[in-house]
């Protein structure tokens, strides 16, 4: 990725641009720890290469993928015919969906956890009532 570090905005500036007009989505999970950590501080494409598990070094002002790159090409949406990238899928829709998948996933988690919780109570307040009989 030829001259990519030399291109890389300072992040810790400013923590809510992960990417020029790029913004980034609000948390999943948790609020605590952001998805994005990654892109505040190596910025988009070195970030994404952490996230990804993508094996790569610096030369100069590049960034060398060593390995993992072909899987990447692939999850977002290229293939390659020798030495040049197709593109073969909309990955927007793709990442789109995916991250709405995750969104409702976690609005399921926290639904069945307030419903385990209210079980809980239930139980306990059965187990009280029958240790004082």
């Amino acid at each position: 990725m030829a001259g990519t570090p030399r291109k890389w905005t300072n992040f810790n500036q400013n923590p809510e641009t992960p990417g020029g007009n790029l913004r980034p989505e609000s948390p999943i999970f948790s609020e605590d720890h952001l998805e994005w950590w990654a892109l505040v501080q190596h910025g988009l494409v070195k970030g994404a290469m952490l996230m990804l598990a993508v094996e790569h070094h610096h030369e100069d002002e590049d960034l060398v993928l060593t390995t993992g790159w072909e899987g990447m090409l692939e999850a977002f949406g290229f293939g390659h015919e020798g030495e040049r990238p197709l593109v073969v899928a909309d990955m927007a829709g793709a990442v789109r969906s995916r991250i709405d998948d995750l969104r409702e996933a976690a609005s399921t988690l926290s639904v069945e956890q307030r419903r385990s919780e209210a079980l809980e109570r239930e139980r306990a307040t059965v187990r009280i009532a029958a240790e004082t009989d």
